[in-house]
């Protein structure tokens, strides 16, 4: 019994511990520019590709299973070039007069002949 109270005890320290560590200030703010970027992507798919559009969203990478996360509240993605009337790329870059700058990143669409 006491064993497992010291057990309970040290848990809710550490648990505590971690909470207080996510809301230190540059945490929050770190959280909060990943949750404008994202929000800004989708957005940028939104104004790209027409609703339901059947996407191809590249090789499997790290980029590409970003794009098909955002991109599935308002497309539909595809593994496969040939299935996609659409290929979505997200381009890095640092040319903030652009429209479409999420931080850094933008998103690009292109038919598929």
């Amino acid at each position: 019994m006491v064993i497992a109270l010291a057990c309970f005890i040290q848990s809710t320290v550490s648990s505590a511990n971690t909470s207080m560590k996510l809301r230190k200030p540059t945490v929050v703010s770190t959280w909060s520019a990943v949750n404008d970027q994202t929000n800004c992507l989708r957005h940028e798919i939104t104004l790209e590709l027409p609703r339901d559009a059947h996407v191809y969203t590249g090789p499997t990478s790290y980029d590409s299973n970003l794009l098909t996360e955002y991109s599935t509240p308002w497309a539909v993605p595809t593994g496969h070039r040939v299935k996609g009337a659409w290929q979505l790329y997200l381009i890095k870059t640092t040319n903030i007069h652009l429209r479409a700058y999420c931080s850094g990143l933008l998103v690009r669409a292109q038919r598929i002949p």
